[in-house]
């Protein structure tokens, strides 16, 4: 049977769960607010990757409701997860979003509409870039702030929007944890000894996100001076390598092989071929270092290597298409993002030309790199080393 160690926590703090739930993640809220306040990249970077985290645990939180909804109801029958559905909702941050906030109640239940679009896709965008900064240290520093700030009001909003409507406590739990907000500057009051999850949850986002909402159209100005100026530095870029001689033609050439480096450099059957090659190659050297004549077999099996190598990159050339610098892959989506309406339209159509950006921008960083590479060969051999 799952059991989440969320839930034991639960269930071990009793009828004060929600109460408890809700002063420590604005304790932690409080803080990632000074972080972003702050405004250096280090302390944005840990701020992303903060709420990222409680985004995490708060879905879960939903998403295991939801699952209990669908087993236990049987006079009203909510949504029912089936086995796949239900592993792929423990183990994706997307299809979490979504069961979220396609849920639709049911007559039993007090589940809110915790998700709205907006906040779905600014948690959904949000994830991404986490991941892109967790895992490959990766970051983009003139939207970051920006998009600290988003993530902060999503995050803070959607949780207090995670609680049971009409749902009450009271008694000693109450005024407890009603003292501990106020203790966090919240303007709540400690007399009263009923909690109302959902409205006390409601009146400190409401205080923690004063201040840190980013007007449409700030947003809009800072993302579009970032795309064209990206774009007019990708042109200049290309006339550099034109003006130090670098032919139109052969540069199409290896951004395609930079591009096609990139797309098939994890094909699981050129992996497989290369580590074997390797292998092959290395008992070649040592063979031939140690003075064996043997090695016949091991060259035949080198030269069959490289051949199944070549077909194979061959193979997957004939379905190759370059999308890098075509007008036909980054037009649409400079024209989805001019033309975006919503706060979350324009985070999905920049998301989608941040990525082909990078994309283009990495491919000509490496067709840069592998040009000097081959410059400092030629001046070796002239030199006779």
């Amino acid at each position: 049977m799952y059991d989440p160690s969320f839930d034991r926590l639960q269930r071990f703090l009793g009828p004060a769960r929600d109460e408890h739930l809700i002063v420590v993640t604005f304790e932690q809220l409080i803080r990632i607010r000074d972080l972003i306040r702050i405004n250096d990249i280090g302390n944005l970077r840990m701020a992303v990757i903060a709420l990222d985290h409680l985004a995490e645990v708060m879905l879960h939180r939903r998403v295991e409701k939801q699952i209990r909804l669908g087993d236990e109801s049987w006079l009203f029958r909510c949504r029912r997860y089936s086995r796949a559905e239900r592993n792929r909702l423990r183990s994706t941050f997307d299809a979490k979003v979504e069961a979220v906030f396609r849920y639709r109640r049911c007559p039993n239940d007090f589940l809110s509409n915790m998700l709205t679009a907006g906040n779905a896709a600014i948690l959904s965008i949000a994830h991404q870039y986490r991941n892109a900064i967790y895992h490959r240290d990766i970051h983009n520093e003139r939207f970051l702030p920006f998009l600290a700030r988003l993530h902060f009001v999503a995050v803070t909003k959607t949780f207090a929007r995670s609680f049971p409507l009409n749902v009450f406590s009271g008694g000693a739990y109450a005024k407890e944890y009603r003292r501990r907000l106020a203790g966090l500057g919240f303007g709540i009051a400690v007399d009263d000894d009923s909690f109302n999850g959902w409205e006390v949850a409601e009146l400190c986002a409401s205080q923690t996100v004063k201040g840190m909402s980013v007007p449409r159209k700030d947003l809009r100005f800072v993302l579009t001076a970032d795309v064209d100026d990206r774009i007019e530095l990708l042109r200049n870029a290309i006339a550099a390598l034109v003006r130090d001689g670098v032919p139109n033609d052969n540069l199409a050439q290896l951004v395609a092989m930079a591009e096609f480096k990139d797309t098939h450099g994890e094909d699981s059957a050129l992996l497989q071929l290369g580590d074997e090659l390797a292998r092959v190659t290395q008992r070649l050297f040592r063979k031939r270092e140690l003075g064996d004549a043997d090695i016949e077999l091991l060259e035949e099996r080198r030269n069959t290597l490289e051949k199944r190598q070549r077909d194979r990159i061959e193979q997957l050339a004939k379905s190759f298409q370059p999308t890098a610098f075509q007008k036909s892959t980054r037009g649409p989506l400079v024209e989805r993002f001019r033309s975006a309406a919503t706060t979350a339209d324009v985070l999905r159509a920049y998301r989608s030309l941040d990525v082909q950006l990078r994309r283009e921008e990495g491919y000509l960083l490496s067709v840069a790199e592998e040009l000097d590479e081959a410059a400092e060969r030629e001046v070796d051999r002239r030199r006779g080393k």
